[in-house]
């Protein structure tokens, strides 16, 4: 794709004058001559070369060469359209006087290990934001919907003098830190030396933010307000204040327009001063069903104890709180299609109403500890400690008409139910590194002590909570072929349960050797009092069978060893190098679960053992500076086991159209081997490739299946066990590519695919029905960025989905669906005060008879005004087609349904915002 544009290409080789050596990481800067902004940058790999690629044509350029020890070299140069320019070697002198040498900050430079881009060296318009820097250096790409990758390489994490910036999420340092409050932009391999020395190639990139002296001192916010037609509102505020050693935030939001915001992170990223294109994870929802109006308010601080840019030492603690309310409401209409043995029609209608209102309390406090030291061995602690209180109400109404071949029922039911939970969550995670803190594999001394060559890890987690439920439901039953079956039903529910449960996970490795030893336990204890009463007659009676008390505990311990050695590892220094590790585990799971009743059928005790090996092949092949493919293999073993009320449930008859029976005896554990091969393929220069495969095949023996029953008054369900094996294939692709069009545009595309194939089984009416299922889904990406202010984005997403009767007993049973959803979507920045977004959503869906096709057209037009551009006017105009109508379906092994709900339609909504920031001290 690349061939089809104009290219400019200029080349060439960097030697030492004085001994004809070849100079490793040079700075290249290209210049317009007359001017000081930079137009491209580079750096001289290890044979000394370096290429600069879409350099401007026909004007007088610069070549500026800039290396610590000699002494600066600059080339002059004009370029034609489409030219390739070979300079050959090109002399730097060596500075014998030392006391001649003047530092000159260059463009780009390698510090130790770590690339270094001078941001001062970049000009751009004073407004301007990091991401709009990051798009100016080599080796970078911006990706359309967010993310960065370094010479093909995603990094997952930016650091702002060497700490977290106001969460995890990138977007939140990158659209809102000013480019003039940068000094440079770090680009590193965040593993240890010890790895980078055993691994060179295989880089984990993360950035780090350097700002200039005093611009530590920051704040930046939002405040948005907005009002709409069809009384929709919305409004948000954040504020964010930043010290040397501090940082903190207090936020708000207040809608009705279906944004669920989950936590601060997503309102930070999806305010910021650059705005969030097109990409937003914080939009009105035209896909939820029903609507929603929420409030949130929290808060975060963090204090950074080492007070150093040193994204080694990690000495931080980190809190939060949050508290939403939330309140639901939702209308549906329904329609469900029962699977049978033969020919016969069953089926139901449902029209409910769902109002629920949910206040949800969150505090967390973590804190992270990698600059102490214990017994002379250096120590990384994490810990969490996390708080949360919730209230839920709810209440519901529901009217159930069903026609089943031996029966007409109809069911009104409502229910009215307050539920109160409380939790408190702890966990920790040290590490106690071996003495020379060497840790790679096959890297440690062995005139070293064993005891001294182990390090150590403990994992716990912990949970205490309790929670109240108390509840009403009135049921009015009829059964139009047997009145006698009529009946109404009046039952209040008070249910009190406390839970404790703990996990705790030891290990010790040696890594000469590569032999680890580990154990872990969990153990759990619930405990529940259900109170339940009837009303009849007039008085109120106790539910004897539903009342009870229970107490469920369970054990799980798990001892292991397990055994990691390189059965290669080879590497030819600037060429190539490759590795075949072996993985091996093997485990032993000891499970006890006793569960004690006043409800004597589910006084059970359930014990097993199992053997649970593991085995993993991993090879990786580097061709340096080209590219690296890898090859894994991995087989294990592990078991699932039935729950007790899976074999023995409450049966509640206030819906006496349908009954779960359980299991009518006790079942085998299930055993799952897995058999996955995955692999990869990475370029290692900035516009290349990388794409990954894998296959994974599960074979499941004594796997539970459902079995249904179309008894004369209600349908009974019951769950059974398979003898024979069941197994299940899936297999997955993912492709990225950037494709650099010319020196200010780039398409990225992303492609990812999913094949499914599983048998399914299950009775109905004591009849064994085989079902082959299999579904694909595929997700295809493109994104369009010129000079990063136009934005196009193309997502497109499929899944279809197929269910085969192989016993042909019922060619009803046959199935197949087909839901796609693609979405057209601009973003373009008019001379940074207009702003225009526009997305259309197409959604079509397709299941036996049943179609549907909406297209949901969102657009909105912003301005910003005063001098920082800090005040932002947007009117917004929603669903302007007005397609939404909130149709849906479901498929099942044994059940079809469609229907529609309520949801967010049409709307127009006019915004204020306005975003303080200020970066440096007060004058």
């Amino acid at each position: 794709m690349n061939n089809c544009f104009s290219q400019t290409k200029v080349q060439g080789v960097i030697i030492d004058s004085a001994n004809n050596n070849i100079l490793r990481a040079v700075s290249v800067a290209l210049f317009e001559e007359g001017k000081s902004t930079v137009e491209k940058v580079a750096i001289t790999d290890k044979y000394g070369k370096f290429v600069i690629e879409a350099a401007p044509v026909d004007k007088p350029l610069i070549l500026e060469f800039s290396f610590v020890g000699y002494g600066l070299t600059r080339k002059a140069l004009k370029l034609k359209k489409d030219e390739f320019r070979d300079l050959g070697q090109i002399n730097m002198p060596f500075l014998e006087n030392k006391l001649e040498e003047v530092e000159i900050i260059a463009p780009v430079r390698m510090k130790g290990d770590t690339l270094e881009f001078n941001a001062d060296a970049f000009k751009l318009d004073s407004n301007a934001v990091v991401q709009d820097l990051l798009r100016k250096l080599p080796g970078l790409v911006v990706w359309g919907d967010g993310a960065v990758t370094y010479n093909g390489k995603e990094i997952p994490q930016v650091l702002v003098n060497g700490k977290p910036f106001f969460g995890a999420d990138m977007g939140i340092a990158l659209q809102n830190i000013s480019k003039n409050a940068v000094q440079k932009v770090q680009v590193y391999d965040s593993r240890t030396k010890e790895i980078k020395d055993q691994d060179p190639e295989n880089h984990k990139y993360e950035m780090n933010l350097v700002l200039k002296d005093g611009q530590d001192h920051l704040y930046f916010g939002n405040l948005s307000i907005g009002s709409g037609t069809k009384s929709r509102y919305q409004g948000q505020l954040n504020f964010n204040k930043m010290t040397p050693k501090s940082q903190a935030t207090i936020a708000f939001s207040s809608n009705n327009v279906n944004k669920d915001l989950q936590n601060i992170d997503q309102l930070l990223k999806n305010s910021t001063f650059k705005g969030v294109g097109i990409n937003s994870d914080f939009n009105s929802d035209f896909l939820r069903e029903g609507t929603l109006k929420q409030s949130v308010l929290g808060g975060r601080f963090q204090y950074d104890f080492a007070g150093k840019n040193n994204i080694n030492l990690k000495n931080l603690i980190v809190s939060d709180v949050l508290a939403k309310n939330n309140i639901t409401l939702i209308k549906n209409e329904s329609n469900t299609t029962l699977l049978n043995s033969d020919n016969m029609d069953n089926s139901r209608m449902t029209n409910s109403e769902n109002k629920n209102e949910l206040k949800d309390y969150q505090a967390n406090v973590s804190y992270n500890n990698m600059v102490g030291n214990l017994m002379k061995r250096p120590i990384n602690l994490q810990t969490n400690l996390n708080l949360r209180k919730s209230k839920e109400d709810n209440e519901q109404n529901s009217l159930s008409k069903y026609n089943y071949s031996t029966n007409q029922l109809e069911n009104n039911i409502k229910n009215h139910s307050l539920f109160d939970s409380d939790d408190l969550g702890i966990s920790a995670s040290m590490i106690l590194l071996n003495k020379s803190n060497r840790n790679a594999l096959g890297d440690l001394m062995k005139k070293e002590d064993f005891w001294d060559r182990i390090f150590y890890q403990l994992d716990f987690k912990g949970n205490v909570g309790e929670n109240r439920l108390d509840a009403r439901k009135e049921n009015n039953h009829i059964n139009h072929l047997d009145t006698a079956q009529n009946k109404i039903v009046d039952r209040t529910y008070t249910e009190k349960g406390k839970r404790k449960n703990a996990f705790i996970d030891l290990s010790a490795k040696e890594n000469l050797i590569g032999v680890e030893f580990g154990v872990n336990l969990y153990v759990s204890d619930q405990n529940n009092r259900n109170t339940i009463y009837d009303q009849s007659k007039g008085t109120t009676v106790l539910n004897e069978d539903l009342s009870h008390l229970s107490d469920n505990k369970l054990i799980k311990l798990e001892p292991r060893i397990g055994f990691q050695k390189y059965l290669w590892n080879k590497r030819l220094y600037g060429r190539n190098s490759s590795s075949f590790l072996l993985k091996s585990k093997i485990g032993f799971r000891n499970y006890q679960e006793k569960n004690t009743s006043t409800l004597d059928y589910r006084n059970l005790t359930l014990k097993y053992s199992s053997f649970l090996p593991d085995l993993q092949l991993n090879y990786r092949y580097t061709k340096t500076s080209f590219y690296t493919k890898t090859l894994n293999f991995q087989y294990n073993y592990n078991e699932d086991y039935p729950l007790v009320n899976t074999l023995r449930p409450i049966y509640d008859n206030i819906n006496p159209a349908y009954r779960y029976f359980g299991a009518g005896r006790l079942l085998k554990k299930t055993g799952i081997h897995l058999f996955n091969i995955n692999g990869t393929y990475e370029e290692q220069k900035q516009y290349g490739y990388n794409a990954s495969f894998g296959i994974t095949y599960r074979s499941y023996e004594n796997s539970q299946i459902d079995s249904l029953v179309y008894a004369k008054d209600q349908l009974q369900a019951y769950i059974g066990q398979l003898d024979n094996k069941v197994g299940a294939i899936s297999g997955d692709l993912n492709i990225n590519k950037p494709f650099l069009i010319n020196k200010n545009q780039t398409i990225n595309v992303k492609l990812d695919g999913n094949l499914t194939r599983a048998d399914r089984y299950q009775y109905i009416d004591q009849e064994l029905q085989y079902m082959k299922v299999n579904s694909q889904s595929v997700n295809l990406n493109l994104y369009y960025t010129a000079n990063s202010v136009f934005q196009i984005g193309w997502t497109n997403g499929a899944y279809r989905y197929e269910r085969v009767d192989k016993l042909n007993k019922n060619s009803s049973n046959n199935y197949n669906s087909l839901t796609w959803r693609s979405t057209y979507s601009m973003a373009y920045v008019l001379a940074t005060r207009w702003a225009f977004n526009s997305s259309l959503t197409d959604l079509f869906n397709k299941s036996k008879d049943f179609k549907n096709n909406a297209l949901i057209w969102n657009f909105d037009v912003s301005y910003r005004t005063l001098k920082g551009n800090n005040l932002e006017i947007k009117l917004s105009a929603n669903d302007l087609l007005k397609q939404n109508k909130g149709i849906y379906f479901l498929n099942g092994l044994t059940e079809f349904t469609n229907g529609s709900r309520n949801i967010l339609t049409s709307y127009y909504m006019l915004t204020l915002s306005y975003f303080p920031r200020k970066f440096g001290k007060k004058d």
